[in-house]
């Protein structure tokens, strides 16, 4: 029979439907114009979940709002959390525990000097809120979160385990070609200009080598103290930069007293595929990144 796959998140979707092909149907319980972070479920998004074969999340650092109800979940579904995975990478956040401190605009690396952007380890957390849980814009993630789903549907289907796994290593080739892909349509890194509002795609600037800045909010919840505000005017000042790259969810009025006048392009990157439009394919998961490394890829400076 056919079986179903339901997301928090249209990316998790994207990435689950790449593997269930045609052998049932995967859909994303979230609106993706709205904050995962300050997500409650919906009647309709609770029977979704709870109908489902297969549940795919992030993992409570990211949709806060719903670890009651996946634990809960857990009991009776086979509930796959990304950001738990083995092997999965995962990156910090700046560490700070004052928006006001002058430490803010030192980025954390998680490379020791000399390594690779791609040779990062995955991170054993003692504090999840440090996490960066964008972990889906690295396309290796991907892969790892598609051979979970996989395993699981071989887990309910077994005899159609070579489908699946047939499925599994098309997607693996889409990323190859998408990696190859990326690497070529993104500018060399010196030529680009750009700050982002949060941390939002430290995955992809790892990945493909491009250069790392602090962003103007570590956490964009708190609201910066005036202090903090006049390091980053100072900043935007010296920088100049062609573009600001943020969120749907970002604070426009906020921004807006930080640039204090300046006026670089304001970019609003699509990280949850708002944008990507079934009626006019491809609307899958190497056009989330393409359209991401696009928008990047303007910001030269």
């Amino acid at each position: 029979s056919a079986i179903t796959i339901v997301t928090t998140i249209k990316p998790l979707q994207l990435i689950a439907a790449e593997v269930l092909g045609d052998g049932g149907e995967a859909e994303a319980v979230m609106d993706p114009n709205l904050s995962p972070h300050h997500y409650s479920l919906t009647p309709s998004a609770r029977l979704a979940l709870a109908k489902a074969d297969i549940i795919l999340w992030v993992g409570d650092g990211f949709e806060v709002y719903l670890a009651d109800f996946m634990a809960e979940q857990a009991a009776r579904t086979a509930v796959i959390t990304a950001a738990r995975l083995s092997g999965i990478h995962l990156l910090n956040l700046p560490q700070t525990h004052d928006q006001n401190a002058a430490s803010q605009d030192t980025p954390l690396s998680a490379n020791r000097a000399g390594e690779k952007p791609e040779q990062d380890t995955h991170t054993t957390p003692h504090d999840d809120h440090h996490l960066d849980y964008h972990l889906w814009l690295n396309t290796r993630n991907a892969a790892l979160i598609a051979a979970a789903v996989r395993d699981q549907l071989i887990r309910l289907n077994p005899a159609q385990a070579p489908r699946f796994q047939r499925n599994l290593q098309g997607f693996q080739t889409k990323l190859r070609a998408l990696e190859r892909e990326i690497q070529e349509l993104l500018p060399a890194p010196h030529t680009l200009n750009y700050i982002t509002y949060h941390n939002s795609i430290q995955y992809i600037e790892r990945q493909y080598g491009l250069p790392q800045g602090t962003p103007l909010l570590i956490n964009p919840e708190v609201q910066p103290g005036m202090v903090r505000m006049l390091q980053v005017r100072a900043r935007l000042r010296r920088q100049q930069p062609v573009c600001i790259l943020r969120e749907t969810e970002s604070d426009l009025n906020l921004l807006a007293t930080l640039l204090d006048g300046l006026q670089p392009r304001i970019l609003t990157l699509d990280m949850l595929g708002f944008n990507l439009n079934p009626q006019s394919p491809p609307a899958d998961y190497p056009a989330l990144i393409r359209n991401l490394a696009l928008q990047i890829s303007g910001c030269r400076g």
